[in-house]
């Protein structure tokens, strides 16, 4: 899992670098925080091995849409943002830092559990295929 929490954050770190248009950078921001929150939902509701089972297969039904958001800000141009660009998006961006550390808290909470951690960080490791 931290494999798929450290890629997810390189990407970004990537994707940040390169912000020669704007408007589609910002775009692909938005659209990762909105995932991140759609899996820190996700991973909120896991309790025991049920409800990790249960959110396993939510999460496996959400990596399709997450993995063509990574390709997608893999291809982006390199360029260097304005300051005005990195302005623009810096709430954005806080928001992403704050649903990825929410993320890291839920993951290091499931890992304590053999029994919660084995279905999620089955589902998330296919994030990395």
């Amino acid at each position: 899992m931290r494999t798929a929490i450290t890629r997810t954050a390189v990407l970004l770190s990537l994707f940040l670098g390169g912000c020669n248009n704007a408007s589609a950078h910002e775009s692909a921001a938005k659209e990762a925080v909105s995932s991140l929150e759609q899996i820190n939902a996700t991973l909120d509701t896991v309790k025991d091995e049920a409800s990790a089972k249960a959110a396993a297969a939510k999460l496996e039904t959400m990596m399709p849409k997450f993995k063509d958001l990574q390709t997608r800000m893999q291809g982006m141009d390199k360029a260097k943002p304005t300051a005005a660009e990195e302005a623009k998006m810096a709430p954005t961006m806080q928001q992403f830092t704050a649903q990825l550390g929410k993320m890291s808290e839920n993951m290091a909470r499931i890992s304590a559990d053999p029994k919660m951690s084995g279905p999620i960080n089955s589902a998330m490791e296919k994030m990395n295929k």
